[in-house]
């Protein structure tokens, strides 16, 4: 069984075409190694052979590594469907590196529909019916997101934001110096350590949250940190995490500047600076909250290979 290693900005997956069900295949006379048992993360989840395989091929040290995996499948709706499973063997909700990641994968598959020089096609995630525009000599994807209507005030965390991009996001603003802190080195224990509070407290365990944390560089350009569910640890970058936090730190500014218009109205696009590298999102605003989102940035294949 083929598959592709891809990265968006330094967040990676696994991809595999299973429009003629080849993943059941593999999966049939998959046999994990027998340290994968004792590696298997504490968090009460049942694991099957599949989620034992997956859970391998994600993992850095016994597989291929990456921070989740992806089927690419039939569908009537849609170009194709995609699967999303994190790196601890299950599936998961959307994820927009993933949903970039996959759609220039499709691209290269001759899915779609050309326009210029670019490819367009449709698919669907956890979250429903998905956009995507490709450029495929320079690596660059742009994807539709679904609305956002919600935006909730941390119940425990006054600087913090709580809002949905197709996976939750818990979304606080901290100051410079306590930026140059989150960003060395020296501190991504201590990040990892705040995240998992976060994580884990009692507002957010049950269904588990992703945890953010921006700071402004200059107007319109922020940098971030995430520390993912499922992953259970920090990413170079997370595609739904930058989404919800150019929104939230547009709400922020919205809340404090003036009143909600009641049409739609253009924010000039966010640029957010992640471990990984820089993406881009823009939207529009309204008092029905926030509408025609796009998460921009490069869908890089790293190599193929055979299963």
């Amino acid at each position: 069984m083929q598959f592709t290693k891809y990265h968006g900005s330094g967040n990676d997956f696994i991809l595999i075409d299973n429009r003629h069900q080849q993943w059941e295949e593999f999966i049939k006379t998959f046999i994990p190694q027998p340290v994968i048992s004792r590696l298997l993360p504490k968090n009460n989840k049942q694991y099957s052979i599949e989620n034992k395989a997956i859970f391998e091929l994600c993992h850095r040290n016994f597989g291929i590594g990456a921070d989740g995996l992806m089927l690419l499948q039939n569908c009537n709706s849609a170009d194709f469907k995609m699967i999303y499973y994190n790196s601890d063997g299950h599936l998961s909700t959307m994820c927009g590196n993933g949903g970039r990641c996959i759609a220039h994968f499709a691209a290269k598959l001759t899915i779609g529909t050309s326009v210029n020089k670019e490819k367009k096609l449709t698919f669907t995630a956890p979250d429903g019916l998905h956009y995507a525009s490709i450029d495929e000599e320079n690596n660059w994807v742009e994807l539709s997101m679904n609305p956002v209507h919600e935006i909730h005030q941390s119940i425990h965390y006054p600087e913090a934001f709580v809002l949905n991009t197709g996976s939750p996001h818990f979304v606080e603003f901290i100051d410079y110096q306590e930026h140059k802190v989150a960003t060395s080195n020296q501190n991504t224990d201590s990040f990892i350590a705040w995240a998992k509070t976060v994580r884990y407290n009692t507002e957010f365990a049950e269904a588990g949250i992703n945890v953010n944390q921006i700071y402004e560089i200059n107007p319109g350009h922020i940098a971030i940190r995430t520390y993912e569910r499922g992953v259970e640890n920090e990413t170079l970058s997370c595609g739904t995490g930058v989404t919800a936090a150019a929104i939230a730190y547009e709400y922020r500014k919205l809340k404090q500047s003036r009143t909600p218009s009641s049409s739609n109205e253009p924010i000039q696009p966010i640029t957010v600076t992640s471990l990984g590298g820089d993406l881009q999102v823009r939207f529009e605003f309204s008092d029905q909250g926030f509408s025609t989102i796009v998460l921009a940035g490069p869908a890089v294949p790293v190599f193929n290979g055979d299963l």
